[in-house]
């Protein structure tokens, strides 16, 4: 499945973003429902403490490489380390510009109606001829979910963007694709507030140095100061895990 590599017992494509999407292409192009998506620290701690998380994003269609921890430390643990940060934001701004050229039909679901839409408006300004079949804020109930899955349906884009938290976008996603919907469903996260401008993606200094969390909790912090705290810590714990496997490998076990 497009060169899929092992990392934390996790999987992931290691691809680059020019590959990603010529993958995404030949999606489109069979008319079926498939997943992608970007796997960050965040989702690696979270798929090794929920069962339904790690079933999901193993049994997703293409899932990337978000954030440049992983792939520092890819160098570290693996012979065949990835070979680029493909992203997360990198490649969902890189595939506006893919369906912008090819096209492509999209719609979008996720942020707040004002986010939403001013996210809609910015995209067709820099993109004047974009496609955007459709869109729809992200707060619903469990009762209004078959009406979205069944207006997707309806308009049938070629593309979904979920700009959702987890687990809901997982779950949304998984709503969609057994739908039988022919669109390619894409797991953006909070990538409608940067296309709305109502946040920012780190400046490049900050993700080579592995902060790009520290950006984003500096824009959010009453929402993120748990999550980032937990999380680290326990992805913290995971590498020293390891790291201490491979040396113990490379030294027989001793």
């Amino acid at each position: 499945m497009y060169n899929r590599i092992r990392l934390f017992d996790q999987s992931f494509n290691n691809v680059n973003t020019n590959g990603a999407l010529g993958i995404i292409d030949e999606y489109i192009d069979s008319k079926s429902n498939k997943i992608i998506c970007g796997k960050n620290v965040f989702l690696v701690v979270e798929c090794t403490r929920n069962k339904n998380m790690y079933r999901f994003y193993e049994s997703v269609d293409l899932v990337t490489v978000d954030g440049r921890p992983l792939v520092y430390i890819s160098r570290l643990l693996l012979k065949k380390p990835f070979s680029e940060m493909v992203g997360g934001p990198k490649l969902w701004s890189a595939m506006v510009g893919h369906i912008y050229r090819k096209k492509y039909s999209l719609f979008i679901l996720g942020g707040t109606e004002l986010v939403v839409k001013t996210a809609v408006s910015k995209l067709k300004h820099k993109y004047p001829d974009l496609n955007i079949c459709g869109y729809r804020n992200g707060y619903f109930n469990n009762r209004e979910i078959k009406q979205i899955v069944n207006e997707c349906k309806h308009r049938g884009p070629d593309i979904i963007f979920l700009g959702l938290p987890s687990p809901l976008k997982e779950k949304i996603a998984l709503k969609l694709k057994s739908g039988n919907i022919s669109s390619l469903v894409v797991l953006v996260g909070g990538m409608i507030d940067i296309f709305a401008e109502d946040k920012k993606l780190s400046p490049l200094w900050m993700s080579f140095l592995c902060l790009e969390w520290l950006y984003r909790l500096w824009q959010e912090p009453k929402r993120l100061w748990k999550r980032y705290l937990i999380s680290n810590f326990k992805f913290f714990m995971l590498l020293i895990k390891e790291l201490l496997k491979k040396s113990c490998a490379l030294h027989g076990g001793i």
